[in-house]
């Protein structure tokens, strides 16, 4: 005899029967409490308009729990499908916008592809490399400074190297670094633009020798820029995003009467 079988199907049935007993226990609770309901309408002599009006109740009832249910779930999938949308589309955006920004070098190996010069009338300048140490750099050679005769920059003189390769991203940058010299032209300043603001640099004293300089970017000079108009706002941190970055000797920081060369190396956005 397999007295293990034997078990089993005694355990079995001793399961089965406490379920059917269960069921039967819920089935007369269930038939006790509609004789009661029976009873108790027959005893109060509830009229069968009543009756009738509550299974229209029940029916409404019905209907609108399970259309709350219907626009529940349809709810919770416009939901998702909204979610899904916005990571799709909204996702690469946000993460650009809260990845800071790398550190950058803007150097001077293509000068003409990615630098341009500007001078106002008048003034005799040029922007040409250097090779220095076996590395290329920019010089920026004056001859003359004149003042201009244009209407809109009268009086003013400069020349200025300029970058053609931005934006740049400048989140979280603090500081740019450079080596520079000069000779006749001993001070220089740089220069940062947006579409509607500059960011200008305190100027900068210049040896004849080769010198490390550190600019803090948070504390620079801001303008605001109104149809051709610069508005001083005051110190404050360089924009978010620079259309260019600029290399400029002229007025403010130079006599109209010098002339000599500035010699500019790498600038390094840390």
């Amino acid at each position: 005899m397999n007295t293990f079988r034997d078990g089993d199907e005694h355990k079995n049935e001793e399961q089965l029967a406490r379920v059917a007993i269960e069921m039967y226990q819920k089935d007369q609770e269930r038939q006790l409490a509609e004789k009661s309901m029976q009873d108790a309408l027959q005893e109060m002599e509830v009229p069968e308009e009543y009756l009738e009006r509550a299974r229209a109740e029940l029916y409404r009832r019905n209907v609108e729990q399970q259309a709350s249910q219907i626009q529940a779930r349809k709810t919770r999938m416009l939901t998702l499908a909204a979610v899904m949308v916005l990571a799709v589309f909204l996702g690469p955006l946000l993460a650009t916008l809260l990845r800071p920004a790398r550190p950058f070098t803007l150097g001077f190996a293509n000068i003409p592809q990615t630098w341009a010069f500007e001078q106002n009338d008048g003034t005799i300048a040029r922007l040409q490399p250097l090779i220095i140490d076996g590395k290329r750099v920019a010089r920026i050679k004056v001859s003359q400074f004149a003042p201009s005769r244009n209407s809109i920059y009268r009086g003013d003189y400069w020349a200025q190297a300029r970058t053609t390769n931005g934006p740049f991203d400048m989140r979280k940058l603090n500081e740019v670094t450079f080596r520079a010299r000069g000779e006749g032209l001993s001070t220089l300043r740089l220069r940062f633009k947006s579409a509607d603001d500059e960011w200008i640099t305190p100027a900068i004293g210049l040896g004849k020798d080769w010198q490390e300089y550190k600019i803090n970017l948070n504390t620079l000079t801001r303008s605001k820029i109104e149809r051709n108009q610069y508005i001083p706002i005051g110190e404050g941190r360089i924009g978010d995003k620079i259309d260019s970055a600029q290399v400029q000797v002229g007025e403010y920081i130079n006599p109209v009467d010098s002339y000599g060369t500035v010699d500019v190396d790498d600038l390094n956005f840390r």
